[in-house]
This record gives C-alpha cells, sequence and structure tokens, in this order.
C-alpha cells in the first residue's frame, strides 16, 4: 500500500482526464527526468560511482538495453511529436526528480543497489500506466511506435528486474546491508511518488 500504488497521477491518467496542455506538461517532464536524465546523467555518474565488478556490469547492460534500437528517450520523444507533445525545457519537478535519481544511483552501493532495484521493479508497472492512460486520446499512435513494445511487448522490464534483483543479491554475498539496500528501495518509491504529484499539482495549476 505504498502510494506510487495510488498515486494520484497514475489515477488521472488512467481515467483519461487529460486535456492537451496536460499531456504536454506531463511527457514533457516525463521524459526529460526519467528517460533523457536517466540515460545521460544516472547512469553514466552510477558507472563511474563504484568499481565493484556486479554492479559495473549491471549498469552497462542497462546503458546497452536503453540504447536499443534506439536511445529510449529519442524514441519517446517521436512518439510524443506524433501526438503533438514537444519536449519542453525541464520544470522543477522534472529537475529535482532527476537530481534526486542520480543521488540514488551514486549513493553507497547498498542503498544504490536498492534504489536501482526500485526503479526496475517500478518501471513496468508505470510503463503500463502509461499505454492505457495515453490510449484513452492517442490509441493510433501507440500501435505506430516501438517505444512500449520494446518495453513490455518483449518483456524488458521483467528482464531488467530479475538482473536488478542478481545484482543486489551479489552486492549482499559480498558484504552490503539488506537494510541500506531496503532504504535504498523505498527512497526511489519515495522520489518517484513525490515527481508523480508534483506534476499533477502543476497540472492543476496550469
Amino acid at each position: 500500500d505504498h502510494p506510487v500504488v495510488r498515486n494520484s497521477m497514475f489515477h488521472r491518467l488512467l481515467a483519461g482526464r487529460m486535456t492537451p496542455e496536460d499531456y504536454q506538461l506531463f511527457c514533457s517532464e516525463y521524459n526529460n527526468s526519467s528517460q533523457y536524465a536517466f540515460y545521460n546523467g544516472s547512469l553514466p555518474a552510477a558507472l563511474q560511482a563504484h568499481n565493484d565488478a556486479a554492479w559495473q556490469h549491471y549498469i552497462a547492460h542497462i546503458i546497452e538495453e536503453e540504447s536499443k534500437p534506439h536511445p529510449h528517450h529519442l524514441m519517446f520523444e517521436q512518439f510524443m511529436n506524433t501526438c503533438g507533445i514537444f519536449r519542453k525545457e525541464p520544470d522543477q519537478p522534472a529537475l529535482e526528480y532527476a537530481r534526486k535519481m542520480q543521488a540514488g544511483y551514486t549513493a553507497e552501493l547498498p542503498f544504490a543497489a536498492g534504489y536501482a532495484l526500485g526503479v526496475e521493479v517500478e518501471a513496468g508497472y508505470e510503463i503500463a500506466v502509461l499505454s492505457k492512460g495515453l490510449s484513452h486520446h492517442f490509441e493510433k499512435q501507440l500501435t505506430e511506435t516501438k517505444w512500449f513494445d520494446v518495453h513490455l511487448a518483449e518483456d524488458q522490464e521483467v528482464e531488467h528486474a530479475r538482473i536488478s534483483v542478481a545484482m543486489v543479491e551479489d552486492v549482499l554475498k559480498n558484504g552490503g546491508n539488506l537494510s541500506d539496500v531496503r532504504a535504498g528501495f523505498l527512497q526511489f518509491c519515495d522520489d518517484v511518488n513525490e515527481f508523480m504529484e508534483s506534476v499533477h499539482q502543476n497540472l492543476d495549476h496550469s
């Protein structure tokens, strides 16, 4: 019953209660933080943060996956454009979320491992919600993009969650503390929930 599963932004998407202005604000902020900053900021920083072999292998694998067949933030931006939505300069919610994600991925290794696990476990749910919510107004465009297929139909997020669990197991075998892993996992849940709530508040004041 963590707040992330009952977030008002997710409910707004699923209910189809989004205006064109809402989609513009939300999709731009989502792409700026969860994808562009994640790919170009958090992952490279994570690769530099720890020399642990399991962590290095894991982050390199995620970077590779996020690059196929093209960088995923570019694929999502192309989808946005077909919907008449364009990536703008990030507002405060996206900037803060990107900062927190990078901090999570570059924290002490057990915490970072838990944070990364949280990202991958939540991602499949998040993307499924996006697909369902966007179908209210952009069903045709959804059939023409590969972004959702890459993440859902090909089970990429399930595979990412599995290798995240394996990475966490290696970190624990090498002396990591489970309570630190748990703290990192829950911190991500708090961070994504706060991001979605902040965007939701901005929708109501736009």
